[in-house]
């Protein structure tokens, strides 16, 4: 009999150190998973939404329009930083559709030219010229 409860004995302790390192190596797992899978912030796309209404003699322009988008970085004499048509250098028009003389183009959406990161950095002020 007493070597029956030295067995018991010894399997006790036994299953109370194996619950113990259970316990303990799924609390170390959900704290690494957790660090890990934590939510962080998205990097917000360079892109900018501008709607507009577009009048002449003010009467709403209902037909397609060749629009110059120019950023630049100073309100007057600035250098030229994006153009929605590609090339700062020379910046072309892009076709634009208005409807009741209202319009929206998505610039540096992916067309021929991409808003550079580099533009926004440091909270550098924008100007947006559009002929």
């Amino acid at each position: 009999m007493e070597v029956s409860e030295k067995k018991l004995f010894k399997e006790n302790i036994f299953r109370k150190f194996l619950y113990l390192g259970l316990v303990l190596f799924s609390a170390f797992l959900l704290t690494v998973f957790g660090y890990y899978n934590s939510a962080r912030a998205a990097t917000a796309p360079n892109i900018i939404t501008y709607q507009g209404k577009l009048l002449n003699g003010g009467v709403s322009v209902t037909t397609t329009q060749a629009i110059k988008y120019v950023l630049y970085d100073a309100a007057s004499s600035g250098n030229a930083l994006y153009s929605a048509a590609g090339s700062t250098s020379t910046p072309t028009t892009v076709s634009t559709t208005l409807n009741s003389g209202l319009f929206s183009i998505d610039l540096g959406d992916g067309g021929p030219g991409w808003i550079a990161p580099a533009i926004f950095r440091n909270d550098q002020s924008g100007y947006l010229e559009l002929t």
